[in-house]
């Protein structure tokens, strides 16, 4: 799998696990404006099988259009040695 921080582990997975909690928030305080719930829970692996999917589908989008740039694409890894140094 390609790693690309905002794809794979970054922002748009946190979105994705933002807004679930945001539903649940949501459902947990429907009272306030007049919608009456039951009890509320939230299924985790539910919440990461949902984050993982849209990660599967987004990571070849995401490369389709960056090898259609006409980039160079380094499959390579990374470390930080030094304050201006990888």
């Amino acid at each position: 799998m390609d790693r690309g921080s905002c794809v794979n582990i970054a922002c748009m997975p946190s979105k994705n696990e933002i807004a679930s909690a945001r539903v649940a928030h949501l459902a947990r305080h429907a009272a306030q404006v007049g919608t009456i719930t039951g009890p509320v829970s939230v299924d985790m692996a539910t919440v990461r099988h949902r984050k993982r999917e849209m990660v599967d589908r987004q990571m070849p989008k995401h490369l389709q259009i960056y090898e259609a740039s006409g980039a160079e694409f380094d499959h390579g890894e990374r470390a930080f040695c030094g304050a201006e140094n990888t």
